[in-house]
């Protein structure tokens, strides 16, 4: 019935921010992983904290905000589609869901510190993008083998293009040990970072029309 002309809409209309805000959830993930280390040895190696501890805090930290940016866009768009009812049944879900959080706040924090904050909220972003994915699914009448690509159906070249630098940023990362060499190791990893960061913006720029578009739209 409705299911088409919905679906028309979210590509329209909600589609490219939600791209947008995905792929820089992703980027941050990624960069995170690869600069944390580099970026603290560069700017905090003679602070009294643990280099080691800070870095896993940043990597954990750039995963929560990938999470954060699949969750966000997902949640707004739920929320602008409800009627009376699926208000009243979205606050008891995330009701229940915020007693579990704080229960499971409590556990991680006291177990993992400041990182068991991180756990946390990862861990309830995971069951509050799993409500969402499955109102989307009925909202657009939608099979759940079509649900992931409906969602991120990421242009291909993008794709391989994120692929490729990452895994060359890794082999990068493997080159330039940080722990025993100089600072000028640490920038040349930056700066293959900085290169590979370009690649990736222009690719997004290019190859999404959802982006491109978005853009565009926004400089009229």
């Amino acid at each position: 019935g409705n299911s088409l002309p919905r679906q028309i809409f979210y590509r329209k209309h909600f589609k490219p921010i939600q791209r947008l805000v995905f792929y820089l959830g992703l980027l941050s993930a990624i960069y995170g992983q690869i600069l944390s280390q580099t970026f603290f040895y560069i700017f905090f190696r003679n602070s009294a904290h643990s280099l080691s501890t800070l870095t896993l805090l940043m990597k954990v930290f750039s995963v929560y905000i990938l999470f954060l940016s699949i969750n966000g866009p997902f949640e707004a768009l739920v929320y602008s589609t409800f009627n009376d009812k699926g208000v009243n049944s979205s606050s008891r879900q995330l009701c229940v869901l915020s007693v579990a959080h704080i229960a499971g706040l409590s556990v991680l924090t006291y177990m993992y510190g400041v990182l068991g904050l991180l756990y946390a909220n990862i861990i309830t972003y995971c069951f509050r993008i799993n409500l969402c994915i499955k109102y989307v699914r009925e909202y657009f009448s939608l099979k759940w083998i079509e649900v992931l690509s409906f969602l991120f159906d990421i242009p291909r070249k993008i794709f391989m293009a994120i692929i490729f630098t990452t895994l060359f940023m890794i082999l990068a990362q493997s080159l330039f040990i940080i722990d025993s060499e100089p600072i000028l190791q640490c920038i040349k990893l930056m700066a293959v970072c900085g290169i590979c960061a370009v690649i990736n913006i222009y690719t997004i720029y290019e190859y999404d029309p959802l982006i491109y578009l978005l853009l565009k739209s926004r400089e009229l």
